[in-house]
């Protein structure tokens, strides 16, 4: 799964990529309005809207239109050192999330992962040049990887 933060009709939403073998709209969307997260939403297919007006309602459930990113992603991730510890797309989704609820995210960083974290912790004047929504996430995971290895 992967996220993309924009507009669309001038309000704030939020692009959610997906494996329909893995999770399914409705689970999306009942995970959304159980975390305030979805009052509406805009879609592609046709099926899709009907199972949709079936838990939002007629009016809540719209065509897409033209989607514009928005210029700061992942921004409760973007304010945080966590920003800088390369991360899969899920994770960066997942970790974001827990960070504007102000929860902790350390629990779902690989070991690895930690060890990047706790050395930017520790070492204020280290860094890495931020990983969120890079294309070439797992390129430069593992060099961020191989630096930590320099560095230790």
């Amino acid at each position: 799964m992967q996220t993309e933060s924009g507009f669309m009709d001038n309000h704030e939403v939020v692009n959610v990529y997906f494996d329909p073998t893995v999770v399914s709209l409705e689970e999306i969307l009942q995970e959304g309005q159980k975390t305030n997260c979805a009052d509406g939403a805009y879609l592609d297919q046709e099926n899709d809207r009907t199972e949709a007006v079936k838990m939002l309602g007629e009016k809540s459930v719209k065509k897409a239109s033209s989607f514009r990113a928005d210029h700061e992603p992942k921004y409760y991730l973007s304010k945080t050192d966590y920003h800088q510890v390369p991360m899969t797309p899920t994770q960066a989704v997942k970790i974001n999330a827990l960070i504007g609820q102000g929860k902790s995210p350390f629990h779902l960083l690989s070991p690895r992962q930690q060890m990047m974290y706790n050395y930017l912790q520790s070492n204020k004047s280290a860094s890495w040049a931020s990983k969120v929504s890079d294309k070439k996430w797992e390129e430069k995971m593992f060099e961020a990887w191989q630096a930590l290895g320099a560095r230790a």
